[in-house]
């Protein structure tokens, strides 16, 4: 388990967010724009966010898999997204790495194993940006769950396990 402090110094890209207390959560959202599965649950996460991020619950931070910066920036719903930049292909590639969150295409230039990829695309991470601690790694189940009905629940389910 990674503290907040050595994920604000080993990512400096989400610095920003983390040292941020308010909102408490973090959200890592790994998709991109050709994947049909992440095509069909970013709505869902774009209204979840709207709903309930930013101010009070979770902030989102877009970890792209788009093969240019002009589809990361079409495929970005709204401007509450945070975004790790398409030219930061470092920080995006640490973050995929750290996480074992990526499309199976970039599974071997990103020098993983296939062990090493614990996820594919699309893939919501929720952290407690006070300790760093990895709420879930099934953000997208959590919400796919609901059918989109009931964002409060959703967020009431990772808020309940931050205390836990």
């Amino acid at each position: 388990m990674s503290s907040n402090h050595e994920l604000q110094t080993k990512f400096p890209a989400l610095s920003k967010a983390l040292s941020s207390q308010r909102p408490p959560m973090l959200a890592l959202f790994f998709a991109a724009s050709w994947c049909p599965g992440c095509t069909d649950v970013t709505p869902v996460v774009d209204r979840l966010l709207q709903d309930h991020g930013n101010d009070s619950s979770f902030e989102l931070m877009y970890v792209s898999s788009d093969n240019t910066n002009e589809q990361l920036e079409a495929y970005v719903p709204s401007d509450k997204w945070g975004i790790i930049p398409f030219e930061d292909e470092e920080a995006r590639s640490n973050l995929k790495r750290h996480f074992g969150a990526c499309a199976s295409k970039e599974t071997e230039s990103l020098g993983m194993s296939s062990e090493d990829r614990k996820s594919g695309l699309p893939t919501l991470i929720l952290l407690e940006k006070a300790s760093g601690k990895i709420l879930t790694r099934n953000g997208v189940d959590d919400i796919t769950a609901q059918n989109g009905s009931n964002g409060a629940a959703v967020v009431q389910k990772w808020k309940d396990m931050m205390s836990s």
